[in-house]
């Protein structure tokens, strides 16, 4: 029996309920634009650019547990509506998970007497990530592999200790600068922000484009004092 594992709750374990529909897993896609050109023989104008499309996966539940009917579904919806771990994954594809923008939760289309059934559409982000993916503790001027189908987006953890100073970081053929910087430091590639220990916002102390992963070996080196360089990959896949 198929379960899936979402804001840190099992379907089955936490709330009771199966899934009753064959779950369609999407690939990653990109955006694909067609143009018209009037003679053209060849058909359409193809444009392809970087974007991808949002994914979506639809399950049916059906609730096997009709007692205090009411308050289930109540604690079912809260589950569902207020994310805060967005992973979505299941137990045949537990080593890759999707990412949940919201859930669209349908009326109830069937109850009986021991059951009801009840159809969840998951809005999800464009990628494909690792699941229970951890931080790297990174040294300078060394090298380490990303195993993703596209560019990762990386979030980066600094600790630099008291007293400003400037770094530049160079990870790859990217290089970024950030000065008069201090105490802990995190660089989120995947949001374009980055924020101190109090979460305000450090963007103008920031020269350079976020930093990227491509896929194979990458290169990391920094000038200036680091204590500690911590990089969670964020790796992504096709599929």
């Amino acid at each position: 029996m198929n379960n899936l594992y979402f804001n840190k709750k099992s379907a089955l374990e936490d709330y009771d309920l199966i899934i009753v529909n064959a779950i369609e897993y999407p690939f990653v896609t990109k955006k694909i634009e067609t143009v018209y050109v009037e003679g053209n023989r060849n058909g359409t104008l193809t444009i392809e650019n970087e974007e991808y499309e949002d994914l979506s996966i639809s399950v049916t539940f059906r609730l096997i547990k009709m007692d205090n009917y009411k308050n289930r579904m109540r604690d079912i919806n809260f589950w569902l509506s207020n994310i805060e771990d967005s992973r979505l994954f299941f137990e045949d594809y537990r080593e890759k998970c999707y990412k949940v923008k919201y859930c669209s939760i349908n009326n109830i289309k069937d109850v009986h007497f021991n059951s009801a059934d009840f159809t969840v559409v998951f809005n999800l982000f464009p990628y494909i990530y690792k699941n229970e993916e951890f931080p790297t503790i990174i040294s300078n001027n060394s090298n380490i592999y990303y195993d993703g189908d596209l560019e990762g987006y990386p979030i980066i953890n600094l600790d630099l200790g008291e007293g400003e100073r400037n770094l530049s970081v160079t990870i790859g053929e990217n290089e970024f600068q950030l000065k008069g910087i201090e105490g802990y430091v995190v660089i989120d590639s995947s949001r374009s922000i980055i924020i101190n220990e109090n979460k305000q916002s450090l963007g103008k102390k920031m020269i350079g484009n976020f930093p990227i992963l491509i896929p194979g070996v990458n290169n990391i080196s920094w000038e200036g004092e680091i204590n500690k360089f911590e990089m969670l990959k964020n790796t992504i896949y096709k599929g």
